[in-house]
């Protein structure tokens, strides 16, 4: 048997090292301070809103994924525990996922930190918050919740516990990150392979680990939709040909980090060639791996290349950045003219990239506050309407100008997300509006009855051709 550390070392990218409490006192924080956020006020995501919507249906045995958003097991299985506490559930969630994002910056510190010492971890979070694309989001999907930075904090961790001999944690870690990014699977089986080589004891864990992920992702899927290729085939997007798709990808994997961190990273990068320092180029090569299985998914299967399926590799990107940044400091620090001449250019190259993004911040705040309101609007305007019963009296559900919420009216109607609409249809239908937006109801025939159930700041409910008894 091998030692639980020496997995580490065999493997060519480090052994363990004494960062296991403080690693544990960060993600306990971590998980403190996220429930603790749960009362600011918020909107979670379409993605999570379908989740919950999912998790409630898995306790009913009632499964329904023919609609958007494509299956993935990982949240659904948080959420049907979630679902329990019935009311809760959304609190719940919104929990999880800022854990998730507290435990994504928090493992950005940890790596770069085990790798080059505190500094280089204060320095790895700095363009952190600028990622992962020109909003940039990375503050939008934390606060409301999404699965990509629980994403990239799994694939994160997993790296630094790999470091710290952990290959046990290492395993879970990339499971249930193989649960929820199917770019996560040829990674799961690469460690699978390592693991069952030179880890005996562990070799039931990684034939469990392989064998879970197709039961509960196709699995599920053929429940929910009655086919278990569903969400790979709902996944697929556009009709451009092999080579726009290609460059589209190389595109948005550019603009994932901020030129500085290009720079830094690479400059991180020859300086790891040249001392020959392993854990430094495993954490390129695993970064450039993730990138190029999203490029070559893209590519070759005409899924999409969002930036937000390449933040694990923007995480990785910016640790790389800031061990190099530190260590050509702490290596050419006493060429301080030269030092502030490379710095300052690499300032005036990137400026109105780094401008845009900074100013994109408060963007990303305007979206996160206009959502907010949406949601926190939205059960006390269906309550005015007559709640749930007299909306689907009905029979038809359509949510206009707000598609984004869709899920969120299928939670409050507990419904399933399929049987709700975007657009009005002829005959009876009650219509979710945003107020101002543009009013499809112009477009019914003249003489539909329209008949306004409950307005409030931000919404308005009409009935069209139906007597809901409300009003």
């Amino acid at each position: 048997m091998t030692p639980s550390g020496e997995i580490g070392d065999r493997a060519g990218v480090g052994g363990p090292a004494p960062f296991g409490r403080p690693a544990l006192s960060l993600v306990w924080t971590c998980l403190a301070v996220g429930a603790l956020s749960t009362p600011f006020p918020t909107a979670l995501g379409f993605d999570p809103w379908a989740w919950l919507v999912w998790g409630r249906e898995v306790t009913a045995l009632e499964l329904d994924t023919t609609a958007e958003p494509s299956w993935k097991p990982l949240p659904v299985l948080v959420t049907t525990v979630a679902s329990l506490t019935g009311d809760l559930a959304p609190t719940m969630w919104m929990a999880v996922g800022r854990t998730g994002g507290l435990l994504l910056v928090a493992g950005v510190f940890a790596l770069a930190a085990r790798t080059a010492g505190p500094r280089a971890g204060l320095v790895a979070l700095a363009p952190l918050v600028l990622t992962p694309d020109g909003e940039p989001r990375l503050i939008r999907t934390i606060v409301e919740a999404h699965s990509a930075p629980i994403d990239a904090a799994l694939a994160v961790w997993a790296v630094e516990r790999h470091l710290a001999g952990r290959p046990g944690i290492v395993l879970a870690l990339l499971t249930a990150l193989g649960l929820s990014r199917p770019e996560a699977w040829p990674f799961l089986v690469a460690y699978g392979a390592l693991v069952w080589w030179w880890h005996r004891p562990l070799r039931p864990a990684a034939v469990a680990a392989l064998a879970v992920i197709p039961l509960l992702w196709f699995g599920g899927d053929w429940w929910g939709s009655g086919d278990p290729l569903s969400g790979a085939a709902s996944a697929r997007v556009g009709d451009d040909t092999a080579i726009e798709r290609l460059a589209e990808a190389l595109g948005t994997v550019g603009a994932i980090v901020v030129i500085p961190v290009w720079i830094a990273a690479a400059v991180g990068v020859a300086m790891a060639l040249v001392d020959r320092d392993r854990v430094v180029l495993a954490v390129a090569a695993l970064a450039a791996a993730w990138s190029a299985v999203v490029v070559g998914m893209a590519t070759l299967l005409g899924y999409a290349a969002l930036s937000r399926f390449l933040l694990p590799a923007a995480a990785l990107a910016c640790v790389l950045a800031g061990v190099g940044g530190i260590r050509a400091v702490e290596r050419f620090g006493h060429r301080r003219w030269t030092m502030t001449a490379v710095v300052a250019a690499v300032l005036v190259v990137s400026a109105p990239q780094l401008s845009d993004r900074i100013r994109g911040l408060d963007d990303v705040a305007s979206e996160i506050r206009a959502r907010a309101l949406l949601s926190e609007d939205l059960p006390d305007v269906l309550a005015a309407a007559g709640g749930p019963d007299a909306v689907l009296a009905c029979g038809t559900v359509a949510v206009e100008g707000a598609t984004l919420l869709l899920p969120a009216v299928a939670w409050e109607l507990d419904e399933p997300i399929s049987a709700m609409r975007t657009t009005p249809e002829d005959g009876p239908v009650v219509v979710f509006l945003i107020n101002g937006a543009v009013q499809d109801l112009a477009l019914l025939d003249s003489d539909a009855e329209v008949r306004t159930l409950a307005q409030s700041l931000v919404w308005s409910i009409h009935a069209v051709d139906c007597d809901t008894g409300s009003g």
